[in-house]
């Protein structure tokens, strides 16, 4: 509240009166980050803008949905954030003058990100004996990787964390290992 007095001088006398003006603060105006896509594993950069009449700075509160904990603080109109997992994550922003405040939501959709998996060497043998055969892939943490071995002589071999399997070919030949 304030206190507005106004004094009127005649220059022989003077008058002075006295109002009380409450002032009601306005919640800031929000607008949130729109809708979007992402990769798994990927850095997402998400904005939003807010405008307030008064001179408090704003204080703005990110929520991601994923289990993260919420980021908070002043002049995070942009923020990054990765994904850990493909799915739908319902982000929220909210921002506050101290006394009052808004909030809005974007929903992310994110994609499941193919495993990286490094090519094979070219390898010899002799028929009958066994062959070692290594291969590498990587993926986000949240993912299992399942390998399918191909070794191109009809046989196959199939499971999680299959890095290296041991085969042995009947007859000679060349064949293509598929992983």
């Amino acid at each position: 509240q304030y206190t507005v007095t106004v004094s009127v001088d005649d220059g022989v006398d003077d008058t002075e009166v006295s109002a009380t003006v409450s002032v009601f603060n306005v919640a800031p105006v929000l607008m949130g980050p729109q809708d979007t896509e992402s990769i798994e594993g990927e850095v997402l950069v998400l904005r939003a803008q807010a405008e307030d009449p008064g001179i408090v700075p704003l204080v703005w509160t990110w929520a991601f949905g994923d289990g993260s904990n919420p980021v908070t603080g002043e002049d995070l109109q942009e923020v990054q954030h990765s994904f850990p997992d493909d799915g739908q994550y319902q982000v929220q922003v909210s921002v506050s003058d101290g006394a009052s405040s808004s909030s809005d939501t974007a929903l992310v959709t994110v994609i499941n990100r193919a495993p990286d998996l490094m090519q094979p060497v070219d390898l010899e043998t002799d028929e009958g004996r066994p062959l070692l055969l290594t291969a590498m892939a990587s993926d986000v943490p949240a993912d299992t990787v399942t390998y399918a071995w191909d070794f191109g002589d009809g046989q196959q071999d199939i499971g999680e964390d299959l890095l290296e399997v041991s085969h042995t070919y009947a007859d000679d030949g060349a064949y293509v290992v598929t992983v």
